[in-house]
């Protein structure tokens, strides 16, 4: 998973939420960090096709999808706010070869 804010003092605020959220998504399943994995994953992001929307205050709701990677983010102006980016998996499993979802999008996790 890939979170971006443009503004460090934001980023700043929110990286303490994010990091235990993230902790609480893979309990035990904490694996070192991957930099092949990461840059498939951005890579794959920025391959996705990207669809646009007027988001419902300022600026634009975009949201990106291929068989890898699914997403959304905030354009405001020229600026790209903030971004999110999910590894995709099947039911019975990563669908890419080395991308897993460790972290998986909000909609596809267990309930409870």
């Amino acid at each position: 998973m890939v979170d971006y804010v443009s503004r460090p003092g934001v980023f700043a605020a929110l990286h303490g939420p994010l990091v235990q959220g993230y902790a609480l998504e893979v309990g035990d399943a904490i694996a070192p960090a991957d930099g092949e994995i990461a840059q498939e994953l951005l890579d794959a992001a920025l391959g996705a096709s990207v669809s646009q929307s007027d988001g419902i205050g300022l600026g634009r709701d975009i949201r990106f999808t291929d068989k890898n990677v699914g997403g959304a983010g905030l354009v405001a102006g020229d600026e790209l706010v903030q971004l999110t980016a999910f590894a995709e998996s099947g039911e019975d499993g990563p669908v890419g070869p080395t991308l897993s979802a460790r972290i998986r999008r909000p909609s596809r996790r267990r309930a409870g």
